[in-house]
Protein backbone atom coordinates (compact mmCIF):
# COMPACT_ATOMS: atom_id res chain seq x y z
CA UNK A 1 0.00 0.00 0.00
CA UNK A 2 0.44 2.18 2.14
CA UNK A 3 -2.16 4.97 3.52
CA UNK A 4 -4.02 3.77 1.14
CA UNK A 5 -6.94 5.34 -1.26
CA UNK A 6 -9.23 3.11 0.92
CA UNK A 7 -9.30 6.21 3.41
CA UNK A 8 -10.97 8.87 0.89
CA UNK A 9 -13.83 6.37 0.78
CA UNK A 10 -17.21 5.95 2.45
CA UNK A 11 -17.36 2.28 1.89
CA UNK A 12 -13.99 0.15 3.09
CA UNK A 13 -12.45 -1.55 0.14
CA UNK A 14 -11.27 -4.98 -0.05
CA UNK A 15 -8.09 -5.85 0.67
CA UNK A 16 -6.89 -6.73 -2.77
CA UNK A 17 -8.39 -3.31 -3.69
CA UNK A 18 -6.42 -1.46 -0.93
CA UNK A 19 -3.04 -3.00 -1.68
CA UNK A 20 -2.73 -3.09 -5.45
CA UNK A 21 -4.95 -1.15 -8.34
CA UNK A 22 -6.55 -3.92 -11.06
CA UNK A 23 -4.77 -4.44 -14.12
CA UNK A 24 -1.80 -5.02 -15.73
CA UNK A 25 -0.76 -7.98 -14.28
CA UNK A 26 3.21 -9.47 -14.73
CA UNK A 27 3.61 -13.12 -15.34
CA UNK A 28 6.43 -14.94 -13.66
CA UNK A 29 8.87 -14.85 -16.41
CA UNK A 30 8.09 -11.45 -17.10
CA UNK A 31 8.96 -10.72 -13.40
CA UNK A 32 11.82 -12.84 -13.72
CA UNK A 33 13.13 -11.29 -16.84
CA UNK A 34 13.34 -7.90 -14.48
CA UNK A 35 15.64 -9.32 -12.26
CA UNK A 36 19.37 -9.14 -13.30
CA UNK A 37 23.22 -8.88 -11.96
CA UNK A 38 24.63 -5.35 -13.18
CA UNK A 39 28.33 -3.91 -12.62
CA UNK A 40 28.25 -1.21 -15.00
CA UNK A 41 27.22 2.35 -13.77
CA UNK A 42 24.71 4.60 -15.04
CA UNK A 43 26.12 7.99 -16.82
CA UNK A 44 26.53 10.60 -13.95
CA UNK A 45 23.77 12.53 -13.11
CA UNK A 46 22.72 16.36 -12.69
CA UNK A 47 21.18 17.23 -9.49
CA UNK A 48 19.43 21.00 -9.51
CA UNK A 49 20.31 23.26 -6.77
CA UNK A 50 19.44 26.66 -5.54
CA UNK A 51 21.94 27.42 -3.14
CA UNK A 52 25.63 27.45 -2.37
CA UNK A 53 27.43 28.17 0.50
CA UNK A 54 30.85 29.98 0.04
CA UNK A 55 34.52 27.96 1.14
CA UNK A 56 37.64 28.86 1.35
CA UNK A 57 39.25 30.05 -1.90
CA UNK A 58 36.17 30.41 -3.59
CA UNK A 59 35.51 33.04 -6.69
CA UNK A 60 32.39 33.72 -8.45
CA UNK A 61 33.50 31.81 -11.64
CA UNK A 62 34.73 29.33 -10.12
CA UNK A 63 31.21 28.85 -7.96
CA UNK A 64 29.46 29.51 -11.27
CA UNK A 65 31.29 26.96 -13.25
CA UNK A 66 30.80 24.22 -10.55
CA UNK A 67 27.49 24.97 -10.14
CA UNK A 68 26.39 25.22 -14.05
CA UNK A 69 24.94 28.72 -13.45
CA UNK A 70 23.20 29.87 -16.56
CA UNK A 71 24.62 33.30 -17.72
CA UNK A 72 28.26 32.65 -15.38
CA UNK A 73 29.25 34.41 -12.88
CA UNK A 74 28.08 37.73 -13.91
CA UNK A 75 24.51 36.06 -13.60
CA UNK A 76 25.31 35.03 -10.00
CA UNK A 77 26.63 38.47 -8.83
CA UNK A 78 23.30 40.16 -10.12
CA UNK A 79 21.25 37.37 -8.74
CA UNK A 80 23.00 38.29 -5.39
CA UNK A 81 22.93 42.16 -5.59
CA UNK A 82 27.21 41.86 -5.95
CA UNK A 83 28.61 44.86 -6.98
CA UNK A 84 32.27 45.24 -7.73
CA UNK A 85 34.96 44.54 -6.60
CA UNK A 86 33.10 41.24 -6.28
CA UNK A 87 33.87 40.46 -2.89
CA UNK A 88 32.24 37.13 -0.94
CA UNK A 89 32.94 35.26 1.87
CA UNK A 90 33.19 32.32 3.86
CA UNK A 91 30.29 30.93 4.85
CA UNK A 92 28.45 33.32 3.11
CA UNK A 93 25.20 31.57 1.58
CA UNK A 94 24.41 32.60 -2.57
CA UNK A 95 21.16 31.90 -4.06
CA UNK A 96 21.79 30.35 -7.53
CA UNK A 97 19.93 31.47 -10.39
CA UNK A 98 17.32 28.77 -12.23
CA UNK A 99 18.43 26.45 -13.75
CA UNK A 100 21.82 25.83 -11.84
CA UNK A 101 22.71 22.37 -11.37
CA UNK A 102 25.88 20.13 -10.14
CA UNK A 103 26.78 16.92 -12.04
CA UNK A 104 27.23 13.93 -9.55
CA UNK A 105 30.15 11.44 -9.95
CA UNK A 106 28.15 8.83 -8.05
CA UNK A 107 26.82 6.09 -10.99
CA UNK A 108 22.87 6.53 -9.20
CA UNK A 109 19.89 7.35 -11.54
CA UNK A 110 18.28 9.94 -9.37
CA UNK A 111 19.94 12.23 -6.54
CA UNK A 112 20.60 9.82 -3.51
CA UNK A 113 21.81 11.71 0.18
CA UNK A 114 24.36 9.40 0.87
CA UNK A 115 25.71 10.16 4.38
CA UNK A 116 27.02 7.23 5.81
CA UNK A 117 25.59 4.86 3.73
CA UNK A 118 27.50 1.87 2.28
CA UNK A 119 24.42 0.26 1.14
CA UNK A 120 21.39 2.32 -1.36
CA UNK A 121 19.01 1.21 -3.19
CA UNK A 122 17.46 3.88 -5.66
CA UNK A 123 14.12 3.64 -7.34
CA UNK A 124 13.76 5.34 -10.49
CA UNK A 125 9.84 6.02 -11.37
CA UNK A 126 8.13 6.17 -14.94
CA UNK A 127 4.62 7.25 -14.39
CA UNK A 128 3.77 3.95 -12.10
CA UNK A 129 6.12 1.43 -13.00
CA UNK A 130 9.83 2.09 -11.51
CA UNK A 131 13.15 0.28 -11.79
CA UNK A 132 14.91 -0.49 -8.67
CA UNK A 133 18.44 -1.37 -7.91
CA UNK A 134 20.65 -2.08 -5.15
CA UNK A 135 24.29 -0.44 -4.85
CA UNK A 136 26.99 -1.07 -2.44
CA UNK A 137 29.81 0.97 -1.86
CA UNK A 138 33.38 -0.61 -1.35
CA UNK A 139 37.16 0.26 -1.80
CA UNK A 140 36.63 0.81 -5.14
CA UNK A 141 33.45 2.74 -5.13
CA UNK A 142 29.93 2.15 -6.22
CA UNK A 143 28.73 -1.02 -7.88
CA UNK A 144 25.44 -2.61 -8.99
CA UNK A 145 24.65 -5.87 -7.42
CA UNK A 146 21.27 -6.71 -8.86
CA UNK A 147 18.34 -4.33 -10.45
CA UNK A 148 14.26 -5.43 -11.42
CA UNK A 149 12.50 -3.39 -13.92
CA UNK A 150 9.43 -5.34 -12.94
CA UNK A 151 8.98 -2.53 -9.67
CA UNK A 152 5.81 -0.77 -9.21
CA UNK A 153 4.98 2.93 -7.23
CA UNK A 154 1.84 4.39 -6.49
CA UNK A 155 -1.22 4.46 -8.78
CA UNK A 156 -1.04 8.69 -9.27
CA UNK A 157 3.31 8.51 -9.94
CA UNK A 158 5.67 10.03 -7.20
CA UNK A 159 5.57 13.45 -6.01
CA UNK A 160 8.02 15.66 -3.65
CA UNK A 161 8.24 13.78 -0.44
CA UNK A 162 8.10 17.55 1.40
CA UNK A 163 4.54 18.11 0.66
CA UNK A 164 2.99 14.94 -0.28
CA UNK A 165 -0.84 14.00 1.52
CA UNK A 166 -2.28 11.24 2.61
CA UNK A 167 -4.49 9.05 0.42
CA UNK A 168 -3.23 10.18 -3.06
CA UNK A 169 -1.67 7.15 -3.99
CA UNK A 170 1.70 9.06 -4.81
CA UNK A 171 4.92 7.60 -3.73
CA UNK A 172 7.04 10.34 -1.87
CA UNK A 173 10.20 11.44 -3.56
CA UNK A 174 13.98 11.62 -1.32
CA UNK A 175 16.55 9.73 0.23
CA UNK A 176 15.17 7.37 3.24
CA UNK A 177 17.15 5.22 6.04
CA UNK A 178 15.75 2.01 6.82
CA UNK A 179 16.31 0.32 10.21
CA UNK A 180 13.37 -1.74 10.21
CA UNK A 181 11.73 -5.15 8.87
CA UNK A 182 8.65 -7.00 9.17
CA UNK A 183 6.43 -9.72 7.57
CA UNK A 184 3.60 -12.41 7.75
CA UNK A 185 6.43 -14.75 6.78
CA UNK A 186 8.98 -15.42 8.74
CA UNK A 187 12.38 -13.61 8.60
CA UNK A 188 14.26 -14.71 5.60
CA UNK A 189 17.74 -14.43 6.89
CA UNK A 190 18.07 -11.04 7.06
CA UNK A 191 20.22 -8.61 9.53
CA UNK A 192 17.82 -5.88 9.69
CA UNK A 193 15.92 -5.87 12.82
CA UNK A 194 12.51 -8.08 12.06
CA UNK A 195 8.64 -8.86 13.01
CA UNK A 196 6.96 -11.73 11.82
CA UNK A 197 3.44 -10.03 11.91
CA UNK A 198 0.60 -11.58 14.11
CA UNK A 199 -3.15 -10.62 14.41
CA UNK A 200 -2.66 -8.32 16.45
CA UNK A 201 -0.52 -6.25 14.78
CA UNK A 202 -1.67 -2.75 13.01
CA UNK A 203 0.06 0.34 11.41
CA UNK A 204 -1.36 3.42 12.53
CA UNK A 205 -2.39 5.65 9.52
CA UNK A 206 -5.18 7.50 12.02
CA UNK A 207 -4.07 10.73 11.81
CA UNK A 208 -5.78 11.32 15.15
CA UNK A 209 -3.95 9.35 16.71
CA UNK A 210 -0.96 9.92 19.23
CA UNK A 211 0.70 7.22 17.18
CA UNK A 212 0.36 8.46 13.80
CA UNK A 213 2.72 5.59 11.60
CA UNK A 214 3.67 3.50 13.53
CA UNK A 215 3.42 -0.52 14.00
CA UNK A 216 1.02 -1.15 17.29
CA UNK A 217 -0.68 -3.69 18.32
CA UNK A 218 -4.72 -3.72 19.07
CA UNK A 219 -4.13 -4.46 22.96
CA UNK A 220 -2.05 -1.60 23.32
CA UNK A 221 -4.54 0.60 21.53
CA UNK A 222 -4.75 4.36 20.94
CA UNK A 223 -6.08 4.70 17.54
CA UNK A 224 -9.40 3.63 15.81
CA UNK A 225 -9.52 -0.22 14.86
CA UNK A 226 -11.24 0.12 12.08
CA UNK A 227 -9.67 -0.07 7.97
CA UNK A 228 -12.41 2.10 6.30
CA UNK A 229 -12.55 5.89 6.15
CA UNK A 230 -10.62 8.95 6.91
CA UNK A 231 -9.64 7.54 10.49
CA UNK A 232 -8.75 3.69 9.46
CA UNK A 233 -5.02 1.98 10.03
CA UNK A 234 -3.38 -1.14 7.89
CA UNK A 235 -4.45 -4.32 9.69
CA UNK A 236 -1.21 -5.93 8.42
CA UNK A 237 -2.04 -9.50 8.80
CA UNK A 238 -4.51 -8.73 6.13
CA UNK A 239 -1.80 -8.62 3.29
CA UNK A 240 -0.04 -12.01 3.23
CA UNK A 241 0.89 -11.24 -0.25
CA UNK A 242 2.43 -8.05 -0.60
CA UNK A 243 3.75 -8.22 3.22
CA UNK A 244 5.23 -11.95 3.13
CA UNK A 245 7.78 -9.73 3.66
CA UNK A 246 8.91 -5.91 3.90
CA UNK A 247 10.91 -2.97 4.76
CA UNK A 248 10.00 0.37 6.39
CA UNK A 249 10.70 3.55 4.44
CA UNK A 250 11.08 5.59 7.01
CA UNK A 251 9.15 8.77 5.34
CA UNK A 252 7.47 11.49 7.60
CA UNK A 253 9.09 10.13 10.65
CA UNK A 254 10.35 11.47 14.10
CA UNK A 255 8.45 13.51 14.37
CA UNK A 256 5.88 12.22 11.56
CA UNK A 257 3.37 15.35 10.29
CA UNK A 258 -0.33 14.20 10.63
CA UNK A 259 -1.92 13.72 6.91
CA UNK A 260 1.50 13.88 5.40
CA UNK A 261 1.38 10.15 4.76
CA UNK A 262 2.16 6.69 6.49
CA UNK A 263 2.71 3.34 6.19
CA UNK A 264 5.38 3.54 3.12
CA UNK A 265 7.41 0.75 2.65
CA UNK A 266 9.10 -2.00 0.24
CA UNK A 267 7.18 -4.65 -0.66
CA UNK A 268 6.50 -7.90 -2.49
CA UNK A 269 4.13 -7.34 -5.47
CA UNK A 270 0.19 -7.90 -5.01
CA UNK A 271 -1.45 -10.32 -6.68
CA UNK A 272 -2.11 -8.84 -9.48
CA UNK A 273 1.59 -7.00 -9.67
CA UNK A 274 -0.40 -2.90 -10.00
CA UNK A 275 0.61 0.27 -8.60
CA UNK A 276 0.37 0.98 -5.09
CA UNK A 277 -1.21 2.95 -2.59
CA UNK A 278 2.10 4.87 -2.32
CA UNK A 279 4.56 2.00 -1.04
CA UNK A 280 7.37 1.00 -3.55
CA UNK A 281 6.59 -3.07 -4.85
CA UNK A 282 8.95 -5.47 -6.31
CA UNK A 283 8.90 -9.22 -7.51
CA UNK A 284 9.08 -11.61 -4.21
CA UNK A 285 12.62 -13.28 -5.66
CA UNK A 286 13.79 -10.01 -5.64
CA UNK A 287 12.50 -8.94 -2.26
CA UNK A 288 14.12 -12.17 -0.65
CA UNK A 289 17.53 -10.91 -2.26
CA UNK A 290 16.81 -7.36 -0.74
CA UNK A 291 16.23 -8.93 2.66
CA UNK A 292 19.17 -11.15 2.80
CA UNK A 293 21.65 -8.35 1.21
CA UNK A 294 20.85 -5.79 3.50
CA UNK A 295 22.24 -5.07 6.44
CA UNK A 296 22.12 -1.97 9.24
CA UNK A 297 25.59 -1.38 9.81
CA UNK A 298 26.08 -0.25 6.10
CA UNK A 299 23.52 2.69 7.34
CA UNK A 300 21.04 1.42 4.40
CA UNK A 301 19.09 3.98 2.26
CA UNK A 302 16.44 4.18 -0.23
CA UNK A 303 16.10 7.18 -2.75
CA UNK A 304 13.29 7.77 -4.63
CA UNK A 305 12.93 10.03 -7.86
Amino acid sequence: MSDSPRARHAKPRTPLMRRAATGGAIGTAAAAAGLFSAAGAHAATQIPQSSYIVKSGDTLSGIASHEHVPGGWQALAKTNHIASPYVIRPGERLTLPAGSYTVSSDPFPVAVTVGQATQVITVKASGTHATVTLWQKSGSGWKQVISTTGARVGAHGITDGATRKQGTSTTPTGTYTITQGFGVGANPGTKMPYHQVTSHDWWVEDPTSAYYNQMRTDTQGGFHLTESGDDGSEHLINYPTQYHNALVINYNTKPAVKGRGAGIFLHDLGPQAGPTGGCVAVPADFMTDVMKWINPGDHPVIAIG
